[in-house]
């Protein structure tokens, strides 16, 4: 059901316009038009078959999405996934004589997809799941697992590759056109609860640039 979003009730009070009485300082709101609620529908990640199916879906029932789009996976996109930080080398290097600990985990779990090493992401992708399950020695494991690799293997820091057959800007801009709308899911959908203010940042931050000068501020959600 992940394919085609979920289905999500809203109290959009922001839209509403008109006033059906004051109590004190608190507004109460009523639905424009007269409306009971509203339903917003949301679509995580942009898969392939969330353009290729579900849209046609929704533009016969005369509905439209919100799609929560991973800008760095679009082919063309100017910001792709990349460590920002001091030089892997440097804390490959680091990581032979000192142990990932309270103290460089963030750090180095944010390089860790970027090693150059069979499932690299996947480790990262691991270790932030024990990080976020209180497990944190077993996610201090899991990152100095992935460091040993790259000791003893060629490391690279090239940007991550575009998935096949995805969708394109083009597209998006048309599916825009159509009265759909897109959200900033980050550059390439990491575990933000491990990384470092750097890495962070360029994830939330180059996500929502790229969206809103691909498509301007009136089609984007909260980008």
């Amino acid at each position: 059901m992940k394919a085609f979003g979920a289905l999500i009730v809203l109290f959009w009070l922001s839209g509403c316009s008109q006033k059906s009485g004051i109590i004190g300082t608190t507004e109460i709101m009523t639905w424009q038009g007269a409306k009971k609620g509203a339903v917003s529908i949301t679509f995580d990640d942009g898969s392939i078959n969330q353009f290729r199916q579900a849209i046609p879906i929704l533009n016969r029932l005369g509905f439209k999405g919100t799609f929560f789009i991973i800008t760095g996976n679009i082919p063309g996109s100017e910001f792709r996934g990349q460590f920002v930080g001091r030089p892997l080398q440097e804390l490959i290097a680091e990581s032979a004589v000192m142990p990932t600990n309270d103290a460089n985990f963030f750090e180095r779990a944010s390089a860790l997809a970027y090693l150059g090493i069979p499932d690299a992401v996947e480790l990262h992708t691991e270790a932030g799941a024990l990080f976020e399950q209180g497990k944190k020695q077993d996610a201090y494991a899991i990152v100095d697992e992935g460091f040993a690799t790259a000791r003893v293997k060629a490391v690279s820091n090239a940007l991550r590759p575009s998935p096949e057959g995805g969708i394109t800007w083009a597209e998006i801009f048309e599916f825009a056109r159509q009265g759909h709308e897109f959200g900033n899911h980050t550059v390439t959908h990491p575990r933000l609860a491990v990384l470092d203010e750097a890495n962070l940042l360029y994830e939330l931050e180059k996500g929502k640039e790229e969206l809103l000068r691909r498509l301007g501020s009136y089609h984007t959600f909260s980008a």
